[in-house]
């Protein structure tokens, strides 16, 4: 905590550390601190940490809030991700301010919040959508999308989807990507091919997800009862683990999915982000 605190910090790599620690008890105050920290790498880390460790960090949902107003996008999304895990029915301006990201300046925190739409339960998509349309009145946030979510709070009829992924407005159309990509009990391909027309990157991005990651996951589950439990993941389930990350899924799910400890997975995972990030 102090090295990371530190004015020298610049984002090396603790991360795996204080998940741990975080998971054995260690007070959450302690993330309060770094998630208010002057230092943007120790804030970046806090971010990273409160998306990883879900429910637990409800008491620290103001200041996730705060988070989706930062100059650096992954903090934004991770932070949306977060909010998803954390927050109750008492929450609903927080929620609505994530929702809001469908209009964000940067499409990698579009597929934040359209991977929100995806797997949020019922209620809290509902109070997210009417979070939003409290915040931006007038807006298709109000006018489109929060009265469609008033007639059916989970799904979307077919017939809607067709119509929303060609609306004029991108937001409706980024909506509608994430609408259409919700679990339903089988993965129903003609839902998934109405999303691809939605005409969004990040849309057509988390459709390709939905369509190929969900897949092998499901595949993958089925058959490792056949497995003995590895000591470490190897790299091909570093690779897939890496993939469900991006698509949404939490570490803690991905290490129940593949039988390995999730303390080894949040190391690379935090590694190959800020690789990637520089890239993009």
């Amino acid at each position: 905590m102090n090295l990371i605190l530190s004015d020298g910090y610049q984002g090396e790599c603790y991360s795996q550390e204080l998940y741990g620690a975080f998971l054995r008890g260690f007070p959450l105050e302690n993330l309060r601190r770094l998630l208010t920290s002057e230092n943007d790498a120790a804030v970046q880390t806090a971010a990273y940490l409160v998306y990883e460790l879900g429910w637990p960090v409800h008491p620290l949902v103001a200041e996730i809030s705060e988070l989706l107003q930062h100059a650096e996008p992954q903090v934004r999304f991770d932070a949306v991700h977060a909010l998803r895990e954390c927050t109750t029915k008492d929450d609903g301006e927080a929620l609505g301010k994530a929702f809001l990201l469908l209009d964000d300046p940067s499409p990698f925190v579009h597929r934040g919040v359209i991977q929100f739409i995806q797997f949020a339960e019922d209620w809290k998509l509902r109070f997210a959508v009417h979070g939003a349309a409290k915040l931006r009145g007038g807006s298709v946030f109000e006018t489109v999308i929060s009265a469609l979510i008033r007639k059916s709070p989970g799904i979307l009829e077919k017939s809607e989807l067709n119509k929303l992924v060609v609306h004029s407005d991108p937001i409706v159309r980024r909506f509608a990507a994430g609408m259409a990509i919700r679990p339903r009990h089988v993965v129903d391909e003609e839902f998934l091919d109405i999303a691809l027309a939605c005409n969004d990157e990040e849309g057509i991005r988390a459709v390709d997800w939905a369509r190929d990651k969900a897949l092998k996951a499901h595949n993958l589950q089925a058959n490792l009862h056949l497995r003995e439990r590895p000591s470490a993941p190897t790299k091909a389930q570093l690779e897939l683990a890496y993939d469900l990350a991006r698509s949404g899924r939490r570490t803690i799910e991905i290490a129940q999915l593949l039988r390995v400890d999730s303390r080894a997975l949040i190391g690379p995972f935090l590694a190959a982000r800020q690789s990637e990030h520089k890239k993009a």
